[in-house]
């Protein structure tokens, strides 16, 4: 028979500096042992690398496309959010039957109507977010949260009561949304495939809610509240 089609993950750990400049520029002497654990590993690291675009809005149509952009898609944002979605990377896949599993961020792709699964933490969409972050309760909301809650927000998360009112907080979603996508990540094995898996992580991108053992940063040490 033919050989069975494995799993295939393209994962986006945006702003993810290269090794050279995590070493040269930013003074991580660990970078080198971390590439060779994953080199004998079997995994590939390119050196001195660039990128084509400035922005994730440029750079993430290009790669799911396969191609560079043309200027009246650079020119005009919907054509390059439009391209972000209904990308051929899929199509390529769906072709193969592969299911297309989307791990989108807080950002444009945050979900994707292609895919089989859109697999997300937050119950804001897109739109709620949106307003909820445009009216004077926003600023007001968030403070109280930061100030009193804030402290503790990692072991509220699970809080049924809780959580819908610290949600409020950007930081406080993102926190949820990235690890239940690491979360749901190590169970992708155990579901039936062939599956595409696209995974947008805002990490190390801001804003910046985990240090370097992955614990959530308190609120104080980020806004100097006392």
């Amino acid at each position: 028979g033919s050989p069975k089609l494995r799993d295939v993950y393209y994962i986006i750990l945006d702003e993810h500096a290269s090794p050279q400049v995590l070493k040269e520029v930013m003074g991580n002497e660990k970078i080198d042992e971390f590439v060779s654990f994953l080199q004998k590993r079997g995994f590939y690291i390119p050196k001195q690398t660039t990128s084509n675009y400035h922005d994730t809005e440029f750079s993430l149509p290009s790669s799911l496309n396969m191609r560079y952009l043309k200027e009246e898609e650079i020119k005009n944002v919907s054509l390059s959010k439009r391209l972000t979605e209904d990308h051929y990377l899929k199509d390529f896949f769906h072709a193969l039957g592969y299911n297309y599993l989307h791990f989108g961020t807080i950002w444009d792709d945050w979900k994707n109507k292609y895919a089989e699964e859109n697999i997300v933490a937050s119950s804001f969409s897109d739109y709620q977010t949106a307003l909820w972050e445009r009216t004077i309760f926003y600023p007001i909301g968030t403070f109280v949260i930061r100030r009193y809650l804030g402290a503790n927000a990692l072991e509220l998360l699970d809080s049924k009561l809780i959580y819908p009112i610290i949600s409020l907080d950007k930081r406080v979603r993102f926190t949820k949304d990235t690890l239940f996508k690491l979360e749901e990540f190590t169970k992708i094995p155990e579901r039936e495939g062939p599956n595409f898996i696209f995974a947008h992580f805002f990490i190390p991108h801001e804003p910046y809610v985990f240090d370097g053992e992955c614990n959530f940063i308190p609120y104080k040490e980020i806004f100097f509240i006392n």
